[in-house]
């Protein structure tokens, strides 16, 4: 493990409380005990990487960090959930671009009617956030509703929704917060295929023929997608 403290003039190695440096461990988890690392302002953060390889070294090193700020103040563990229908690609979470995306979030204290809760949307949405069509809801309560169907959200990019629960201090500064990310992806439709409807038995497509005793075969073909198999729908 290694961490860095990153602020708006760089990056720069941990130190704790006491000005020293500050050296996380080895090992798949990282512990870091309370009051070790001093707070950070708004605009710093901790960057905490790991760096695991195997044994015996034959494969190349894999990277992953999280990014993390330390407040002084309390805080509260938030919890999201989504109601809405979705599926996994590999460990992404899938949802599809004309379903309704619902999210709750629950901000884990005994008394939730004292506190704030707001949402962020990373990229900005393609719809006005003010838009109540589109955001039945808005964006200062525990549930955020994102209608599907009206293209508030764009098919095939990846967004963060983040909640974050919040309580101001008698002097309106914020006493104590909390907060939680989700990130998922709109699926796009397939792509790049066609559909005729032709009658059965005649050489090239004719369009045309009598009611009710000819027949016509509908088919579609050449249609694209990363998910697969696809499946059709005639109606």
């Amino acid at each position: 493990w290694s961490c860095q403290y990153v602020d708006g003039d760089g990056s720069s190695p941990c130190s704790d409380s006491e000005g020293s440096a500050w050296v996380p461990g080895t090992g798949p988890v990282l512990q870091v005990a309370a009051d070790s690392l001093p707070s950070t302002p708004d605009s710093s953060s901790y960057v905490f990487t790991v760096a695991a390889r195997d044994a015996a070294g034959l494969k190349a090193t894999s990277y992953a960090s999280v990014t993390a700020q330390v407040v002084a103040a309390d805080t509260y563990e938030v919890q999201m959930d989504l109601f809405s229908d979705y599926f996994l690609r590999g460990t992404t979470v899938i949802v599809n671009s004309d379903d309704t995306l619902i999210l709750t979030a629950s901000c884990g204290s005994a008394d939730e009617s004292n506190l704030d809760c707001g949402w962020t949307i990373s990229p900005a949405p393609v719809a006005s956030l003010d838009s109540l069509s589109m955001f039945p809801a808005g964006l200062q309560d525990s549930t955020l509703i994102v209608m599907g169907g009206y293209g508030a959200l764009a098919a095939g990019l990846d967004y963060t929704f983040t909640a974050r629960c919040s309580k101001a201090s008698v002097n309106g500064g914020v006493q104590s917060w909390g907060e939680s990310s989700l990130s998922l992806s709109l699926n796009d439709a397939p792509l790049g295929g066609t559909c005729k409807v032709c009658l059965l038995g005649s050489s090239g497509c004719v369009k045309t023929g009598s009611p009710i005793v000819d027949t016509f075969r509908a088919s579609c073909s050449n249609w694209a997608d990363q998910d697969t198999p696809l499946l059709y729908r005639f109606g």
